[in-house]
C-alpha cells in the first residue's frame, strides 16, 4: 500500500491512517518485523493464531478452520450452553474467541507479529473539548465532503440504506441531485407502516426518487444452499439472521456498494445517562449497570475480557479524557457486535460508512456532550441544516 511505502517505525502509521475511512486490514513489514492494522472500527476483522504450523490469519475462526484445525474448549461449550446463542444478534466482548488460542484484533489497537502483543495506538492524547458547534459542524462537513466527493471520482455504482435514523439522514444530505444512480432501499421485517419505512418513503417520494422495500421477515426461511453457506461462514452465525440476509440477497442489485450510517453511536452518547454525565463512569460496577448486557456477562470468559479492557479503559478515561462508555462503545458495540452483523452480511454486499472514519469521529466527540445528546443531536442537526436544509422539514419526532 503505497501510503506505508517509506514508513521506517510502527509508530508512523497511525498517523497516515488517521484521515482514511473504509474497511480494511493492513499487514506492514518495517525492519523485518510484521505489523497488523485495520480500519478505525474493525469493520474489516482480523482474525488470528499461532500453531505448530505457522501464523495464521482471517476474518473469521471458520476460514481458518480450512486451513488448520481450530481447538474447541470450555468458552465453546459454555457459549453452546448459554442465553446469549439464543438471542438473533449475539456478539462477545471484542477481542475474544469461542476457539482456544484464537484472538481478535481489537478497534484502535495494532498487532505486533512476532510476539502476538496487541498494542493501543488510539487515543494517544488528551481529548479536547469544544463549545464551538459551528467549528466542529463545518470540520465534519469538509470531512463527509472529500469522502462523497471520493465516492463519486471513482464511480463506484452506490446504494443507500435509508431509515428514520439520524445517521442515515445525515449521510443523505451529502447525496444530492448530482449523484443520478443510486438505488435506495429499506428493509421491511414485515410492517410496512413502521416509522423506518414511512420516514425515508416520504423523503424519497418528495425528492421524486424512487424507493425500494425489500421484504426481509426473517419467517420466511432461506433455501438450504443459502443457509449451508451463511452458517458455515462464520462462527456465530444465526439462522434467524441468515433468513433476514436472504431477503436481502434477493432484492439487493449486484455490483452496488452499499453506504450505511453504522458507527455514528460512537459520537451520539448512546449509555449518557444524561448529557451532563457524559460517559464517564467512576468504577467497574458503575460501568456494568450502565452498560447492562446481562447476557454477556453471563459467560465467565466474556466477563474477564471485559474486566480486563475496563482497568485500562479508565486509566485513560482518567488521564486523557476520554469516556469509558463512548470507547465501550466504539470498540466492543461497534468493534464486536457491528463488525460481526457485517461479517454475516458479505454473503449480500460490501458495506461502507462514511462514519467509519477516525479523523471524523474524533472531530465529533471533541464536541460537549450537550450537542451530541442520544435523541437530540445538535450536531447533526447543525450538519444537515448548512448541507442540505430540506431534510429538517421531516420531524425527528417521528423517529
Amino acid at each position: 500500500m503505497h501510503i506505508c511505502k517509506n514508513t521506517k517505525t510502527v509508530e508512523e502509521v497511525p498517523e497516515l491512517l488517521y484521515p482514511l475511512s473504509g474497511r480494511f486490514a493492513l499487514f506492514i513489514e518495517i525492519n523485518g518485523q510484521l505489523f497488523v492494522f485495520h480500519d478505525p472500527c474493525g469493520f474489516r476483522r482480523v482474525t488470528y493464531t499461532k500453531t505448530d504450523k505457522g501464523l495464521f490469519f482471517g476474518s473469521d475462526e471458520q476460514i481458518i478452520n480450512e486451513v488448520t484445525t481450530l481447538r474447541k474448549g470450555e468458552k465453546y461449550a459454555e457459549y453452546e450452553k448459554s442465553e446469549l446463542k439464543q438471542e438473533n444478534e449475539a456478539w462477545i466482548f471484542a477481542g475474544a474467541s469461542l476457539y482456544e488460542d484464537v484472538y481478535k484484533l481489537i478497534a484502535n489497537h495494532y498487532l505486533k507479529a512476532d510476539t502476538l502483543t496487541q498494542l493501543r495506538y488510539f487515543p494517544s492524547n488528551k481529548l479536547l473539548n469544544t463549545n464551538d458547534i459551528e467549528c466542529i459542524a463545518n470540520k465534519s462537513i469538509e470531512i463527509l465532503t472529500k469522502t462523497f466527493s471520493a465516492l463519486k471520482h471513482r464511480e463506484i455504482p452506490l446504494a443507500f440504506g435509508a431509515t428514520a435514523g439520524r445517521d442515515s439522514r445525515l449521510l443523505m444530505a451529502f447525496l444530492d441531485d448530482t449523484y443520478i444512480d443510486i438505488f435506495y432501499y429499506t428493509l421491511s421485517f414485515g410492517n410496512d407502516n413502521h416509522f423506518d419505512i414511512r420516514v425515508p418513503a416520504k423523503i424519497l417520494k418528495k425528492r421524486g426518487i424512487q424507493h425500494h422495500i425489500f421484504d426481509c421477515n426473517r419467517t420466511h426461511p432461506a433455501p438450504s444452499y443459502f443457509k449451508d453457506i451463511y452458517m458455515n461462514n462464520s462462527t456465530m452465525a444465526h439462522a434467524d439472521m441468515c433468513n433476514l440476509a436472504y431477503g436481502v440477497d434477493k432484492y439487493y442489485p449486484v455490483g452496488r456498494l452499499s453506504i450505511r450510517g453504522v458507527a455514528s453511536e460512537i459520537v451520539r452518547g448512546f449509555y449518557h445517562p444524561t448529557p451532563k454525565a457524559g460517559g464517564f463512569v467512576s468504577n467497574y460496577d458503575d460501568f456494568v449497570n450502565k452498560v447492562g448486557l446481562n447476557t454477556q456477562l453471563k459467560l465467565s470468559f466474556n466477563k474477564s475480557v471485559l474486566k480486563k479492557w475496563f482497568d485500562e479503559a479508565k486509566i485513560l478515561q482518567d488521564n486523557l479524557d476520554i469516556p469509558v462508555l463512548d470507547l465501550f462503545y466504539w470498540e466492543h458495540r461497534v468493534g464486536s457486535w457491528q463488525a460481526q452483523a457485517q461479517l454475516e452480511r458479505d454473503i449480500t454486499h460490501e458495506s461502507y460508512s462514511p462514519f467509519n472514519n477516525r479523523e471524523l469521529l474524533v472531530t465529533m466527540l471533541t464536541l460537549h456532550n450537550d450537542y451530541r445528546e442520544k435523541f437530540d443531536n445538535k450536531l447533526y442537526k447543525k450538519i444537515i441544516e448548512k448541507q442540505f436544509p430540506f431534510l429538517l422539514r421531516f420531524s425527528y419526532d417521528e423517529i
